[in-house]
């Protein structure tokens, strides 16, 4: 189990090895039960590699199962974590994960295994990131959650879960760079290097993904493009990426990078990559997956932009659509201010930049992301020199 675990951070290979092996040793010799619910769950977590879901669903199932049936403990927050964080996701909505994820957690501090309950109370942190809980709340426990990490000395989640606490430290206006990720929680520069002598495949994607978001934010398109093609750079941590819950806001940047390099340089490969992403995510979607109902109105409203003959009014529908769709805070703010820019470049009507830019900032003061709130006031300024869309 430590090796499976140790694997899926630099070697996916090896995990895989590991995890069959489990498997095998269980059919062979009979359950075991502080050894064989982990197996199965990895086990079902294989599947969402091998893109068969219900394969993956059945497994988790029987990992819950054979841990209820036999009174497992010590697994269980290895259990909860793999099955949840990185399993069933797939088909259920990733709010509802939270509570599981956190049962994970106090049972990892009940019954001593603290790495895996920690890594527990980290995914349940992304999970409230990624569906816009209040920055301050998440900052709070993150906060909590890391200052164990030292403590106990699980430097393995640590090393991710000081990635996001920055970015958030970043959101909430406490940095220097709001798209560099160095303040209190995390020196970039520094974290790159220990990830980098380290081997630490996965995390080392995750930071560069991680700024690649930031600066896309930012609409600091030339930094976004390098992270992002940097971050391309690790295969295998993409490849390990794949069966987290996180992938999906990942692959939903990128798709939007895509549709801004295609407007800026109405390169056909670049309209190529966003398209064959859009239709993986709709397929997923097709397929069941709840968690892509929140980020696809979005990219259907950058569709309509790409169509030469669309209007203003077109446009500004599609975008208005998507802000209704999104239930999230922060993705009604993105809508509004992708909306914002789009308009602004290519139809200059400053009302309609001005409508969306106030809508954008109320819904990232709902979030908390102040520093976004002062970057939306800077757009909304009025431009001295030449004529400002405003």
């Amino acid at each position: 189990r430590e090796i499976s675990s140790y694997a899926y951070f630099s070697h996916p290979d090896l995990m895989i090895v590991t995890i069959l092996r489990a498997v095998r040793v269980s059919i062979q010799h009979g359950i075991h039960p502080e050894v064989s619910p982990s197996s199965f769950a990895a086990y079902g977590m294989l599947h969402v590699i091998l893109k068969d879901p219900e394969s993956c669903l059945r497994f988790n199932r029987v990992a819950l199962q054979l841990m209820e049936k036999h009174d497992s403990r010590y697994i269980r927050p290895t259990v909860e974590y793999v099955v949840h964080g990185l399993g069933n996701h797939i088909r259920s909505p990733i709010e509802t994960l939270i509570d599981p994820l956190m049962g994970g957690f106090r049972a990892g501090i009940s019954y001593g295994d603290l790495g895996h309950g920690l890594g527990c109370a980290h995914m349940a942190c992304y999970v409230k990131f990624m569906v816009g809980s209040p920055l301050e709340e998440v900052e709070r426990q993150l906060e909590r959650y890391t200052s164990l990490m030292q403590v106990y000395n699980k430097t393995s989640v640590y090393l991710f879960s000081v990635i996001i606490h920055q970015r958030v430290l970043n959101l909430l206006g406490r940095s220097e760079h709001p798209t560099i990720l160095t303040g209190t929680a995390m020196n970039q520069e520094e974290h790159y290097q220990v990830l980098f002598d380290t081997g630490n495949e996965l995390a080392l994607f995750v930071l560069l993904e991680h700024a690649f978001q930031l600066h896309y934010l930012y609409e600091d398109w030339d930094n976004a493009i390098v992270y992002h093609k940097e971050a391309l750079r690790h295969p295998e941590a993409l490849r390990s990426l794949e069966v987290h819950l996180y992938h999906r806001e990942y692959k939903f940047t990128r798709s939007l990078l895509y549709f801004e390099q295609y407007r800026q340089t109405r390169s056909r490969k670049y309209k190529k990559r966003a398209l064959q992403v859009v239709k993986l995510m709709k397929r997923e979607q097709a397929a069941g997956c709840p968690n892509y109902d929140c980020y696809i109105p979005i990219l259907d409203a950058e569709m309509v932009m790409m169509k030469k003959e669309s209007t203003w009014e077109e446009v500004d529908a599609a975008y208005k659509d998507a802000v209704k769709a999104c239930k999230y805070s922060k993705l009604r703010a993105l809508a509004h201010e992708r909306a914002a820019w789009v308009i602004g470049e290519h139809f200059h009507r400053p009302e309609l930049v001005k409508e969306h830019l106030e809508g954008a900032k109320l819904h990232y003061l709902a979030w908390e992301a102040f520093a976004k709130v002062r970057h939306i006031d800077e757009k909304l300024k009025p431009k001295t020199g030449p004529p400002s869309l405003l």
